[in-house]
């Protein structure tokens, strides 16, 4: 409930193929219908292989092959091919923590990317697990169904206005985007600067302010004051919610989110905010880490996904048997502009390590950067006569040294929080250091002198 983008959807969407959306930010039904309308004009509805899921690729050297099995309707399958284009995402792999008597609660149980369709929640008492994007959706959305609800909100989140929630496109707009194509480059361009790059250069750490417990520079500090005010605001008469809600860290150091009625929701006199963990759960009841007991019908895990372990639905072996798996030492995911890694020839990660967006924009557009440049590189080596490329060894170690370098000095290695984007040794693993016009220079060619061929 309450799904959408907070990327505003003339972005959130492939530059070949624009749309013409009903509102600025589309919730969930447009935005699948959107895609399901690209997928058909293309014609990719015949190349698909639906309800089937690659369990395994290995590299077979002596026939410069991947051998590929999957598994699905008509069982487990073998098939060989030349290239992988890994496009299984970031965030795909619901994460559900060790909640000690979890199996034990009576009623209907779901993470929030696996919600039931005839899920009834009227009149019920809902109790939801985390703040962050999915359950910033979630309550809103629901809030008015249930009698009661209970938040268990571990960490705090820096949240901004909204004030395009829920807005439509004015028939106008819609008219001029449709028919006059220039108007509609124009249009998409001024939002890739306001939503993509315009606030990365505040997300450097200034060495020299004196208060980095509360942000990172000065631009980084007004924005914090601007967020409070809003907090503040949206709050209400009920300030002494506040401790609860102000986060103790720099705003961007986290995902930032998208206010779409969290704040009067959790002020709502049927909703309670726990600023504590779920500790317990002893069947209907549910135990926070301060003592206290709540009963609930429905449980909700807004507990984000296995971010910082990308390819781990399914087991990838390269050159002289090497498990990727292993290469990545578990959560410590590297690649060569987030695409190729030494060892395993022809295997491209789209989305792959450090190309996820902390500052903001749509992730549509480094995934066609990274389209482009690979393509470009095939059509390359291609020419070339071969048949197999990997990076260089050497190239792979010094730009995965510059993205590490780069992040050192942003908001997002800050010491005093934690992130989806750091990994167990607080590397940042899914975020890109770079601006989107970076990564698009870095991709609008490939050098071979980067890569070993084989034919």
């Amino acid at each position: 409930p309450g799904a959408g983008v907070d990327t505003p959807n003339h972005l959130y969407s492939y530059s070949f193929a624009q749309y013409d959306w009903s509102h600025y930010f589309a919730l969930r039904d447009e935005l699948f219908d959107y895609f399901r309308t690209v997928a058909r004009d293309n014609g990719l509805y015949d190349y698909v292989r639906f309800s089937t899921k690659v369990d395994r690729a290995e590299f077979d050297e002596d026939a410069g092959e991947w051998v590929v099995e999957t598994s699905g309707p008509k069982g487990r399958e073998t098939r060989r091919v030349s290239a992988i284009f890994s496009a299984v995402g970031v965030l795909s792999i619901p994460k559900v923590p060790p909640i000690p008597g979890l199996e034990s609660f009576p009623g209907p149980a779901c993470h929030t990317a696996e919600w039931p369709e005839d899920l009834d929640l009227t009149g019920k008492r809902v109790a939801v697990v985390g703040n962050g994007a999915s359950a910033m959706q979630v309550v809103p959305a629901i809030a008015d169904k249930v009698s009661e609800m209970v938040i268990f909100a571990r960490s705090k989140q820096w949240a901004a206005p909204f004030p395009q929630f829920r807005k439509p496109v004015p028939e106008p707009i819609r008219w001029l985007l449709r028919e006059v194509p220039l108007y509609q480059k124009w249009y998409r361009q001024r939002l890739a600067w306001t939503f993509n790059d315009r606030i990365h250069s505040s997300l450097q750490v200034d060495p020299e302010w004196e208060e980095p417990a509360r942000a990172i520079n000065r631009t980084n500090d007004r924005h914090r004051q601007a967020f409070i005010d809003y907090m503040k605001e949206e709050l209400g008469d009920r300030q002494d919610l506040l401790p609860d809600v102000l986060p103790d860290y720099p705003p961007f150091g986290k995902r930032m989110l998208l206010d779409n009625g969290w704040y009067r929701t959790v002020a709502r006199d049927h909703v309670t905010l726990v600023p504590e963990h779920l500790k317990e759960v002893r069947g209907n009841t549910l135990v926070a880490a301060d003592g206290r007991e709540f009963e609930a019908d429905v449980l909700s895990l807004g507990t984000g996904f296995q971010a910082t372990e990308l390819l781990a639905s399914l087991d990838v072996f390269g050159r002289d048997g090497q498990r990727l798996r292993d290469v990545w030492d578990g959560d410590n995911a590297r690649a060569y502009l987030g695409s190729t890694v030494p060892g395993f020839p022809n295997l491209f990660t789209l989305l792959g390590p450090n190309t996820g967006l902390g500052h903001g924009g749509s992730v549509i557009t480094p995934v066609e950067s990274q389209i482009h440049y690979i393509v470009r590189l095939l059509e390359q080596v291609f020419e070339k006569g071969a048949h197999l490329v990997e990076p260089k060894p050497e190239v792979y170690e010094s730009y995965n040294e510059r993205v590490d370098a780069a992040h050192a000095a942003m908001v997002w290695t800050h010491k005093g929080m934690e992130n989806w984007y750091r990994n167990s040794r607080g590397r940042v693993v899914a975020l890109t250091p770079w601006r989107h016009d970076d990564f698009w220079r870095m991709t609008r060619d490939a050098d071979l002198e980067d890569y070993v061929l084989d034919a």
